[in-house]
């Protein structure tokens, strides 16, 4: 069976293309527009789900609340921001990826996390 990575994206059009590009990659890919449907897929599919790649901007300020919900053993966490690299990639380190990237910068960086 497929890895299957969970995006969370509120630009439904990234979202799109982020998936469209992992699953060509061969991983299985949920995408989610929102925090909420981010969490309603998480529910359903928890026990599935190897990454959780997730925009900043979906997140807002739901950030503990986001770490409290994604949680089971061997589960990567990762995020994408377009946001200012210097205030998120101290924080998030190797796990963040800044927004724009190439597509191709962006297979690697899942490939990498989940090794």
């Amino acid at each position: 069976m497929p890895r299957t990575i969970l995006v969370i994206d509120d630009e439904i059009e990234i979202g799109e293309i982020i998936g469209t590009v992992l699953e060509r990659k061969g991983y299985r890919v949920l995408i989610a527009s929102s925090f909420a449907q981010g969490v309603s897929f998480w529910e359903n599919e928890k026990q599935n789900v190897d990454l959780v790649l997730s925009d900043l901007g979906a997140i807002g300020t739901q950030e503990k609340r986001f770490s409290e919900i994604f949680r089971k053993p061997d589960l990567k966490v990762a995020y994408m921001s377009g946001s200012s690299p210097d205030e998120v990639k101290g924080r998030y380190g190797p796990d963040f990826i800044q927004k724009p990237f190439l597509l191709e910068e962006l297979a690697r960086f899942v490939d990498q996390r989940l090794i």
